[in-house]
């Protein structure tokens, strides 16, 4: 017998007694750790290894487990939760005026360089420091040049628009599943700013970039993140690539190699000085500045690869369930879908594409929007803020370095101390008495600080038209004998809804 063959034969013949050893062990160890100087606020206990995890895994109406955690800080009777994902402290906040506050100091701009977020979004949402600056910085002026600020990103939105409009059509009505659609239409936009043009949603090319995408950020997130949060040498030891790494490494591999990298060498070889057509064009032309200067910085081939997932993955993912989210509310609520269609009418008529200059007339349209985002965020638990590698005082707490910051989003989206029967779907409680928009900063959908979402401007202005277009031209109904609830998909990496089936009746 091999000696492999014997070890084998005795761990399965012992495997009980083992494995009250090693518990026994890890237990002992970690009640005889010396007592860490930090003053922590107070929260649940934490199991060795897996810390809290426990707490968060995905539960039929919890996906996220933000319900749970809410109800956690409120039994410790605590607005801060002390709370372990894996190894890692971490800390959770539930009332907005600690987010606010804490994400609009430096010290809380910071990410785990060995973190899930640093792996999923390499470019710019997983970077800190000088590197993040710069390059946030590059980014939003970038954007603003090729399309924010200008007519140019609302004339791609609504060429997206008349294609979606297009093929809703040659349905006739029949139920389908939108996902993949308003999927094509979003990541088209993202294209269409990064590379300097759309794709045919049936290109290739294309449906490989979303296929990728969907594996990465929808099947494979959540393991991703939990391999990342468990201590090294616990997945060293399982076989297989059980929480996907491997699996997202070569796919992010390919999109670099096969897809960005091809768009990357097409721009060099068509560069002009005088002409910048898009985002590639002008971190092009910025390698080529740094290039002469000598000094310090990161405009390298590798960190424009890195960038082009961060805005394709991040552009992508939240504006395309906030769309498949805003139809399914209003196939289950026909009063509110005819209140906004009317709103639509008055201002647009049946034939006008909508402006960005039209959002000022539509004020319970937009209500509806921001409803829709408050009782359905994306990502109802953050796990992008990290504090720095010194020690962080938060009021009153002492917090060990790289402490994980965790915003409760449901929870201050959900809070009575602020929304008046936050259960109940009401775009109204955005609608002043004059009428109009009420402004609020508690819808936290695209975070708030430092770190808020840089492409916030295009997603806000893809939401509206988008909205508004198909509202104008379609009644979306629920099929007849069949159901659309407003659930959540168990296991998801963001929270998106289950699949369901809409019909999209046009108007005559």
């Amino acid at each position: 017998m091999s000696v492999f063959g014997a070890l084998f034969y005795v761990i399965s013949n012992n495997i009980t007694p083992i494995f009250v050893c090693v518990a026994i062990f890890l237990l002992a160890r970690w009640l005889t750790q010396p007592k860490d100087p930090w003053i922590l606020p107070p929260g649940p206990f934490a199991w060795p290894i897996i810390g809290n995890l426990n707490k968060i895994m995905p539960k039929e109406g919890d996906n996220s487990g933000a319900r749970r955690v809410l109800e956690i800080a409120r039994q410790y009777k605590t607005d801060i939760l002390s709370f372990k994902i894996g190894s890692t402290q971490a800390i959770v906040l539930r009332k907005f005026a600690d987010v606010k506050e804490a994400f609009s100091k430096d010290e809380f701009t910071f990410v785990n360089p060995t973190g899930p977020v640093k792996f999923i979004a390499p470019g710019i949402i997983g970077t800190d420091g000088a590197q993040w600056k710069e390059q946030r910085r590059f980014a939003l002026s970038t954007l603003r040049d090729f399309g924010l600020g200008k007519n140019k990103a609302q004339d791609i939105i609504q060429e997206e628009l008349q294609k979606v409009v297009e093929t809703f059509n040659e349905r006739g009505g029949q139920p389908f599943n939108s996902k993949t659609l308003i999927c094509n239409m979003v990541s088209n936009i993202i294209c269409s700013l990064i590379f300097g043009h759309r794709f045919d949603y049936d290109d290739k090319t294309f449906q490989r970039i979303l296929f990728c995408s969907d594996q990465i950020m929808n099947s494979s997130m959540r393991y991703i993140i939990l391999g990342y949060l468990l201590p090294i040498w616990i997945k060293n030891i399982i076989p297989g690539d059980l929480f996907r790494i491997e699996y997202a490494k070569s796919l992010m591999s390919e999109i670099k190699r096969d897809i960005i990298l091809k768009k990357y060498k097409e721009h060099v070889a068509h560069y002009s000085d005088d002409e910048s057509r898009d985002y590639m064009d002008a971190f092009i032309k910025e390698m080529k500045t740094h290039k002469s200067k000598g000094k310090e910085h990161w405009f390298t081939e590798e960190q424009l690869l890195d960038n082009v997932v961060d805005l394709f993955f991040a552009g992508t993912d939240t504006s395309t369930t906030i769309i498949r989210w805003l139809f399914l509310y209003m196939a289950n609520y026909q009063e509110i879908q005819e209140q906004v269609r009317a709103e639509i009418q008055d201002v647009l008529g049946d034939g006008r594409l909508p402006t960005m200059t039209d959002k000022q007339n539509m004020p319970f349209t937009e209500a509806t929007i921001l409803e829709v985002m408050r009782k359905q965020p994306v990502a109802e638990l953050l796990y992008t803020r990290h504090t720095s590698d010194d020690a962080t005082e938060f009021k009153g707490f002492l917090l060990p370095p790289r402490t994980l910051v965790i915003p409760n989003i449901y929870a201050i989206m959900n809070d009575p101390d602020h929304w008046t029967e936050p259960e109940k779907f009401n775009p109204l409680r955005f609608i002043g008495e004059d009428g109009q928009m009420i402004k609020d900063d508690h819808v936290l959908s695209f975070s708030i600080g430092k770190r808020q979402c840089l492409g916030e401007p295009l997603a806000r202005m893809e939401l509206f038209l988008f909205f508004v277009g198909i509202m104008q031209k379609f009644r979306i109904e629920i099929p007849p004998g069949r159901e659309a609830p407003l659930k959540v998909e168990l296991g998801s990496g963001v929270d998106t809804p289950v699949i369901s089936e809409l019909c999209f009746i046009g108007i005559e």
